[in-house]
């Protein structure tokens, strides 16, 4: 069995301005690389694996990397582990291929003017019904993307913070189409999205800045490692206030699993 990691995170964007930056995701990235590490069930992870931070962080490099890794996978027909975990911005924008408007991952280099800046759901979709049917995929999203378009987020009643959820320019904003909800194949991929539509933000500015999911997340699984996917997820929502996680796909466990 290979397991392979793709890890994405940036705090700050290099096209949307300084309002934009982030706190906790670069953190989160260094910690999810010691989770994986130290509480899979074999330390460590395949080479063809990928921990992209800022500027290494761009959508181009993002999908050439997720493609060399699912390549790799299909090399053979072992049940090979793939952990996708985004920490970053989120937003709804057009796919670069069908141009629908779906959940998008926001990249360091992402420009309101190329959508192929952004990493629509539909490309990661795209690569993993590339895997063979035994392959496993779990996928993170600590991105603030889901959410309805034009509406802001509510805040924590016990964060002050700015709101993170970005929303496309009005010019822009006015051109999208109805938001395609794009599901992963549901034997083949276990998701968790870090919040449900309407939801919260929490980036986290305290001491050692974090995503609140994020965080809760590797507590949660380090301390209850056999719980199954939906079981994990009642469990972290239990010690979110106001912030709750959506999970979808095969009942797996996250680190047994592996």
């Amino acid at each position: 069995m290979k397991r392979h990691i793709l890890f994405t995170a940036a705090n700050t964007f290099k096209f949307l301005g300084s309002s934009a930056t982030l706190s906790g995701c670069l953190n989160d990235s260094a910690e999810n690389r010691q989770d994986a590490a130290t509480n899979w069930r074999k330390s460590g992870w395949d080479k063809v694996s990928f921990d992209l931070r800022e500027n290494m962080n761009t959508a181009d490099y993002v999908r050439e990397c997720l493609d060399k890794i699912v390549a790799d996978m299909n090399a053979t027909d072992d049940i090979d582990i793939l952990w996708i975990n985004n920490s970053s911005h989120g937003t709804h924008f057009r796919d670069r291929i069908t141009g629908q408007t779906v959940s998008c991952t926001v990249c360091y280099d992402s420009n309101w003017d190329k959508p192929a800046s952004f990493i629509s759901k539909l490309d990661y979709k795209r690569a993993i019904d590339k895997l063979k049917p035994q392959k496993r995929v779990f996928s993170l999203y600590d991105s603030c993307e889901s959410g309805n378009i034009g509406d802001s987020f509510r805040l924590m009643a016990d964060f002050t913070k700015l709101n993170r959820w970005i929303e496309p320019p009005s010019d822009v904003h006015r051109d999208l189409t109805e938001v395609v909800d794009v599901r992963y194949n549901p034997k083949q991929c276990c998701t968790m999205a870090g919040c449900e539509e309407d939801g919260t933000c929490a980036d986290v500015h305290d001491a050692v800045p974090h995503g609140l999911f994020n965080r809760t997340r590797i507590q949660t699984t380090t301390a209850n490692p056999t719980l199954k996917w939906s079981a994990l997820a009642a469990a972290i929502n239990k010690k979110m206030s106001g912030q709750k996680c959506v999970p979808n796909g095969p009942e797996w466990t996250f680190l047994q699993e592996n």
